[in-house]
């Protein structure tokens, strides 16, 4: 297991540790005699200690996506990790649908709104890409403001009956229910 010590606020390994609570373990000629303060086990006991202690935290977006040892994380006073989240460079970007969740990065941010969300297929076609929308009520609403839906109940059910034209849309009506809006 690990031990915490109180200089540099670090873990070393306990066969490290001598009995004595020295760090330098079985070699007695290590001049090195930092104290053992106390044992954390895992992430949640680094985490309260670092809140009680020092009143600073560590962002769990970077100690769940780093690959990075625990100790070379940065740690954060609670504004600090407000500024941190928020950052433009460095910072993790924000679902604007699902407020106030975050991401690693913006791959991540990506995976999440191609899995949870509704993208326009037909803007992504036009050359407008990654344009989400919350859920299908919210792309239904695109879709017949900004596109060429059809309005047939059938279509409505089948969902994603839309259309980059009039054109493709009035063939779509004739083709598949023999008439078009026009027509009555």
């Amino acid at each position: 297991g690990c031990c915490f010590v109180n200089t540099g606020d670090s873990y070393v390994n306990e066969r490290d540790v001598n009995e004595n609570g020295k760090r330098g373990g079985g070699n007695n000629n290590n001049n090195n005699t930092r104290e053992v303060k106390r044992r954390l086990t895992g992430i949640k006991a680094l985490k309260a200690h670092l809140r009680m202690e020092h009143g600073m935290t560590l962002c769990d977006l970077c100690v769940d996506n780093k690959r990075n040892f625990v100790y070379n994380l940065q740690r954060f006073t609670p504004q600090g990790l407000k500024k941190h989240e928020n950052d433009k460079q460095e910072g993790h970007p924000l679902c604007e649908f699902c407020r106030p969740k975050r991401f690693y990065d913006i791959v991540k941010l990506h995976e999440h709104l191609n899995k949870e969300h509704y993208k326009c297929h037909i803007c992504e076609k036009q050359g407008r890409p990654n344009q989400f929308f919350k859920d299908y009520a919210m792309l239904e609403k695109h879709f017949d403001r900004d596109h060429f839906m059809c309005h047939d109940a059938q279509c409505l059910a089948a969902r994603f009956v839309v259309f980059e034209n009039e054109i493709d849309l009035r063939a779509h009506e004739q083709g598949v229910h023999g008439t078009t809006r026009r027509d009555g």
